[in-house]
């Protein structure tokens, strides 16, 4: 109604009472009904956040037993706190909401909200068919559901039936543990859980049993992964199978050379812990260039098997602790892919191998990962350097005008055809397997050896020079070790890198560059380069008295069984001369071989000795194939030099001139002399069941992984 007054002449217009009443009764519903849309809406429509894609390491986690991640937020984070909670108000009691309006087919309807995630109880299981019953069926599948190789005391295949949503169809799944397959469990078999969640490949998201991939395997793997736990320490230390060689002397000596890995240990657990290697007489942390500017513990993660090998757990531990909660690679620096490879993922899958400890593997996967960009070149040869944080890569400025290196490039296949096996992602053995199918295959110069340099964008190879040393060394010593790897010398004929294209190498080489000195006949690898040789073998070349005697079980003939195991003794025996001949009984880093030398040197600036291991390798293999106690004397002879000249301050020095006596000390504690110069040592005095070598492959930086055998 409306009421018309007048004020001075002029008409005003008035709402009665019962009129604004009625437009505010109706401006509280319109009010409430805004409500409810927002109420309603935010219910079904916002996004789930356990949905949320994680980023940075969080990528590489892996999922909590309930699959519940809280996004960004780190997992020691303290409780943030709550505000007070509003005033109370008068109560209200809304009406009933209508019921939800279904929408046409066209518009989008949301998933309902997530329900709590808590682990569901066990469902029902019909029995498995009896063996030999109608609809039973027997088979094993990709390692997930029936294993090859099953936990321990877990049967070695299941009797899976393709109908009930196993096996064929993804991976079985025990909701009890949370794992799939039989990765941890014993109980497993019919699988009728209707969200299973796949735990089996490290670092992977969750994943429905209804979009299970079965993941591509290339070729050159078999057709089952390998066990996933590789076991327990008696796999390590196995049990002996021949005579043994222990004696009272062997005991003694192999306990000074724990301690001597003790000092070294504690040297750097008190004064650099966390940085890549310890300056003994500074007692800081010490970095080199190929790590880049970061502290990623490379002496731990180096040093962890040995530490492991030797017994000493509690160091053990340390390293284990360490690694697990403070090693991470997403650090902005160049790092050299090659040491990379063959320090930080050979150590953290030996780790998984002795242990079955599958944070390692996680750690692996992140690494392997980061170094993927190095590998996108139009040759799929990986450059020598990455950026682990942003993927920027190159090549070293030195190298033979922007070439990869041969002895870098070619050094990868046990780690990451290690990786794809215990990961079952197999993009990092197809890298790899690529790699050496392209260069193996590539078209070599006139002399038949392979150059030092090769070019990954070009293909071409860089300046003509060939060695077994420094530049070339591991890419020989890997395509001998792939082969042993494979279960070559278990006498199975291997058809992917088999031993063909070792052999080749090795007889071009016996052709053109083995030499023999004169007055001694002293065996030696000299050096390529173009036409001329070089009559000069490094230490590191020293190496190949150990390859030698590795490669002749299982040589083609009679003939190069026996050639392969005196030259391998020949030049071991080398070495030990530019040992024994040194005033330090320590050897140079290179020896030369001419009118004035005769595996000596006087050349200030390869006089060095930098706690090398290739020596003290060669005897290992000789002492392990041979059985003759020389190389336990020439082991103990290199030992007791170490410990009288390389003994510095809280740890190890290398020395500046082996011909010196007393020599001048450096300050460096090089992480492999932990990883490689005192496991070898330790090796020798052990018995022959303590890392069998029919059962495990080392990498080129000690670092055993466990030999496939071929059913």
């Amino acid at each position: 109604m409306l009421v018309t007054h007048t004020k001075d002449g002029v008409p005003l217009v008035r709402r009665t009472s019962r009129s604004s009443c009625s437009t505010e009764k109706q401006l509280v519903a319109l009010i409430f009904f805004a409500f409810c849309v927002v109420l309603f809406g935010g219910f079904f429509f916002l996004p789930d956040s356990s949905d949320m894609k994680r980023s940075g390491t969080d990528a590489h986690r892996p999922q909590d037993y309930y699959g519940v991640f809280v996004e960004n937020e780190p997992l020691d984070a303290p409780v943030k706190a709550q505000p007070p909670p509003p005033p109370p108000q008068p109560a209200y009691i809304p009406p009933p909401p209508a019921p939800p309006v279904i929408p046409p087919p066209s518009v989008y309807v949301p998933p309902p909200p997530p329900p709590i995630k808590l682990p569901p109880p066990p469902a029902p299981r019909a029995p498995p068919p009896q063996p030999g019953a109608a609809g039973a069926s027997k088979w094993r599948s990709d390692g997930r559901c029936g294993p090859r190789f099953p936990a321990p005391g877990a049967p070695s295949f299941g009797q899976c039936d393709p109908s009930a949503n196993a096996d064929r169809k993804g991976p079985c799944c025990n909701p009890e543990s949370g794992f799939c397959g039989n990765v941890r469990d014993v109980d497993w078999g019919h699988c009728d859980c209707p969200t299973c969640v796949d735990y089996s490949v490290p670092g992977s998201r969750a994943q429905n049993i209804n979009n299970f991939n079965e993941p591509s395997i290339p070729k050159d793997l078999p057709k089952v992964p390998g066990k996933r736990f590789v076991g327990p320490a008696s796999d390590v230390i196995g049990p002996l199978r021949g005579q043994s060689y222990e004696t009272s002397q062997s005991i003694q000596r192999k306990n000074k050379i724990k301690q001597m890995m003790k000092t070294a240990w504690d040297g750097y657990r008190n004064h650099a812990w966390g940085h890549n290697e310890l300056m003994p007489k500074a007692k800081r942390g010490h970095s080199a260039g190929i790590f880049g500017r970061t502290q990623m513990g490379a002496t731990i993660v180096d040093a962890l098997d040995t530490l492991y090998i030797m017994g000493l757990h509690e160091e053990f531990k340390d390293a284990r602790d360490w690694i697990e909660q403070h090693l991470h690679f997403d650090v902005s620096a160049g790092v050299s892919v090659f040491e990379v490879v063959i320090r930080f993922l050979a150590g953290l899958l030996t780790g998984y191998a002795f242990t079955g400890d599958e944070m390692f593997v996680h750690k692996a996967v992140d690494l392997a990962d980061r170094l993927m960009p190095a590998f996108r070149t139009k040759t799929g040869v990986p450059k020598a350097m990455v950026n682990l944080k942003t993927g920027a890569t190159k090549n070293w400025g030195w190298a033979s005008g922007g070439c990869s290196i041969l002895s870098e490039f070619g050094t990868m296949q046990l780690e990451f055809e290690y990786l794809s096996q215990v990961s079952g992602n197999s993009i990092y053995a197809q890298k790899v397997a690529h790699v050496m199918e392209y260069v193996t295959n590539k078209p070599l110069p006139a002399n038949g050896l392979y150059p030092n340099y090769l070019h990954p964008d070009k293909g071409s190879w860089g300046s003509n020079s060939v060695s077994i040393g420094a530049l070339g060394d591991s890419f020989y010593e890997y395509l001998l070790k792939f082969w042993v790897f494979q279960g070559g010398r278990d006498g199975h004929h291997v058809e992917k890198f088999g031993r063909e294209k070792f052999d080749q190498a090795m007889t071009a080489m016996r052709n053109k560059l083995f030499q023999r000195s004169k007055p001694s006949n002293l065996l030696y690898i000299a050096e390529g380069k173009g036409n001329s040789l070089l009559h000069k073998m490094g230490h590191l070349a020293c190496f190949s008295g150990g390859m030698l005697a590795l490669a002749a079980k299982g040589a083609p003939t009679v003939e190069q069984e026996h050639w392969y195991l005196q030259s391998g003794a020949d030049i071991t025996e080398t070495c030990y001369q530019s040992y024994h001949r040194s005033p330090t009984h320590i050897g140079p880093e290179a020896m030369l071989f001419d009118r004035g030398h005769e595996a000596s040197n006087t050349r200030k600036n390869e006089l060095y000795y930098i706690l090398r291991p290739e020596v003290i390798e060669a005897y290992f293999y000789l002492w392990r194939m041979t059985h003759e106690q020389k190389y336990r004397d020439y082991a103990w002879e290199a030992a007791e030099a170490i410990e009288k000249h390389c003994r510095c301050g809280t740890g190890y020095c290398g020395i500046k001139d082996v011909s010196k006596n007393p020599p001048q000390q450096d300050d460096v504690q090089q992480s492999f002399f932990l990883a490689e110069t005192l496991k070898y040592l330790y090796l020798i005095f052990s018995e022959d069941n303590v890392v069998d070598l029919d059962n495990w492959v080392f990498n080129t930086e000690a670092h055993p992984v466990p030999v496939r055998h071929p059913e």
